[in-house]
């Protein structure tokens, strides 16, 4: 399993009852001991991914609680039935968004046959210990996340999450196995997206989130790029504007001046609060770009070293390898002092030389339907890759240069791999007298 420990069960020391020690790291390692990870879907290492642990807990009100050793294989089967459909394209039970960037995502089941019940022997810090232990520390200093969904065996709905943006951690108490419901909290953690009901904890303080705002002006809004000019804002509860972008007054926790972008049917429980597997675009345009922050779609790039040094004429061979979303939406441009050279391509050959410095830029932009460009509201998800290549030997001595693109380059939207071996680039330099055909570096 990449990049993670597989700990299988065995035999624990003593029973698990509640004691001023219950935290302890002795406590805690007898645990790990006990505990088996389960990688059933595995798209990449754990430090480039969002991880999505699914740990097993139990009450005394359950039929069939998953505390035995026999029901490992249900628990197994019902992730599978829930958030791996979730993230699967395709299935009827697919949720858009997150099933459009699956392989951003690793999904283990952690089974503890013997877990006490819950809140009698363990709780939320000791599953957070747990996660910590067996996921941190993080490789990178930005990249990689793990939430825990603690999940008993039922079909109930609700639950709550906590999450710690810094630590890239999160952890969710879910009441049931429902699709919805563990998207819902999913979103609380990694997302960091709020509820958009009112019912519950109405008159708390009220915060300003990504999908819920204080405003209701059509400039101040974040996601003002994504209401029609016809729609009013404030936005009244009217069946025209049922499926309708706008500002909806009444959202997390309150009843009056807070304001959501839909009347209805988001996960995050815009108007219903049922096991609805739906997303509103508005928290769809924020999980394409917080996928796109916590996982850097880049795996690697040729040559490994961004400063490379040549003497005279060479042709130099570049690569990157990234991890794609379904269907495909990223572009890959290529950029040689300043001038586009290729796009949608994965792999240039191109021979370098006549000059004494060049600088080529790859950039990977995810221009994907999901996202409304406006800064900093909504920004398409870019990255890039910079080389330096340095000429010892140049053979032109001009200061004002040109270059001539002279061949022609594969460009398209279709998903999957855009080439099979590299596009061979050429160009020639050119004095300032012979700008007339040419474009200045």
């Amino acid at each position: 399993m990449p990049g993670i420990l597989l700990i299988i069960a065995v035999n624990m020391v003593c029973a698990m009852q509640p004691s001023p020690h219950l935290n302890s790291s002795n406590n805690i390692d007898s645990i790990l001991e006990k505990i088996e990870l389960i990688p059933l879907m595995i798209t990449g290492e754990k430090d480039n991914r969002i991880n999505i642990v699914i740990m097993n807990r139990w009450t005394s009100d359950e039929l069939a609680p998953y505390n035995t050793e026999g029901m490992r294989g249900e628990f197994v089967k019902d992730i599978n039935e829930s958030i791996i459909a979730a993230l699967t394209p395709g299935d009827e039970r697919a949720q858009t968004a997150y099933a459009k960037y699956r392989e951003f995502f690793n999904v283990y089941g952690l089974w503890y046959p013997e877990t006490p019940e819950w809140d009698k022997g363990i709780n939320g810090k000791i599953v957070d210990a747990i996660r910590d232990s067996l996921f941190l520390p993080w490789a990178n200093e930005h990249t990689g996340w793990v939430t825990f969904l603690v999940m008993p065996n039922l079909d109930k709905g609700g639950g709550g999450a906590s999450r710690n943006l810094e630590a890239r951690v999160g952890r969710a108490l879910i009441a049931g196995k429902g699709i919805g419901k563990m998207l819902h909290e999913i979103a609380h953690t990694c997302m960091s997206i709020g509820d958009e009901y009112t019912a519950g904890a109405t008159g708390t303080s009220a915060n300003p989130t990504y999908n819920n705002a204080m405003v209701y002006k059509r400039d101040e809004i974040k996601w003002r790029k994504w209401i029609d000019a016809d729609t009013p804002l404030p936005t009244p509860y009217q069946a025209k504007y049922r499926d309708k972008i706008g500002a909806f007054e009444g959202t997390q926790y309150h009843l009056t001046d807070y304001y959501r972008s839909t009347a209805q049917g988001c996960i995050m429980g815009a108007g219903v609060f049922d096991n609805t597997e739906k997303m509103c675009p508005i928290c769809e345009q924020r999980v394409a770009m917080r996928v796109n922050k916590l996982v850097n779609p880049i795996n690697s790039f040729t040559p490994t070293k961004t400063t490379i040094n040549i003497e005279g004429k060479t042709k130099l061979h570049f690569e990157i390898d990234h991890i794609k979303p379904i269907p495909n939406t990223q572009v890959v441009r290529w950029v040689l002092n300043g001038k586009t050279v290729a796009t949608n391509v994965d792999k240039i050959d191109i021979e370098l030389g006549e000059i004494a410095e060049y600088n080529l830029k790859c950039s990977l932009i995810d221009q994907t339907p999901f996202i409304r460009p406006d800064p900093p509201y909504g920004k398409y998800p870019t990255r890039e890759i910079n080389w330096k290549i340095l000429n010892a030997s140049p053979s032109s001595k001009a200061t004002n240069l040109a270059v001539k693109v002279q061949s022609s380059y594969h460009e398209s939207k279709q998903a999957g791999p855009y080439s099979l071996s590299p596009i061979p680039v050429s160009y020639t330099h050119l004095d300032a007298a012979d700008e007339e055909d040419s474009v200045d570096l």
